[in-house]
């Protein structure tokens, strides 16, 4: 149980950086700023990373039930926002 409290908090803080990321890479396709040609599609990479937070939600998901504990709502409304 403790591991998916502190998995869940990972991926709280995972998130909320792809969020910070997401508005940033929004921001900067407003000013239309070009990446570098070293960068990488950001988004791309932002698409791959809510792949994996929606993959880690639904193993932390799948923890709780296991040890008995009905997942919150927020966490189904999470996984229907990143799907």
């Amino acid at each position: 149980m403790k591991t998916s409290m502190r998995d869940l908090e990972k991926l709280l803080k995972d998130q909320q950086a792809l969020r910070n990321d997401t508005f940033r890479e929004d921001q900067r396709e407003r000013a239309d700023e070009a990446p570098s040609k070293d960068e990488k599609d950001p988004s791309k990479d932002l698409e791959e990373r809510q792949g994996a937070l929606k993959d880690k939600l639904e193993d932390v998901e799948k923890q709780f039930r296991g040890a008995g504990v009905d997942t919150p709502k927020n966490l189904d409304d999470a996984s229907g926002d990143m799907g």
